[in-house]
């Protein structure tokens, strides 16, 4: 049930306004789900709080590109 809320909630964020978004934006939300696919996978794999701060970083692009 919260990877299909989650699941959602991205493709509502992608593709939900897409005449108002310049390039930049699109750019900034594609780069920060990257961002975001990244630091979960370098948190779950070495555990340190580089993953996190990858996760944050990616989280303020999507914030900027929705």
């Amino acid at each position: 049930m919260a990877l299909e809320l989650l699941v959602d909630a991205i493709f509502e964020t992608a593709f939900d306004r897409r005449d108002e978004r310049t390039r930049f934006q699109w750019g900034c939300l594609l780069a920060g789900f990257g961002l975001l696919l990244i630091g979960t996978a370098v948190s779950l794999s070495r555990g340190g709080p580089y993953g996190f701060v990858v996760a944050v970083v990616g989280a303020l692009f999507v914030l900027y590109g929705r």
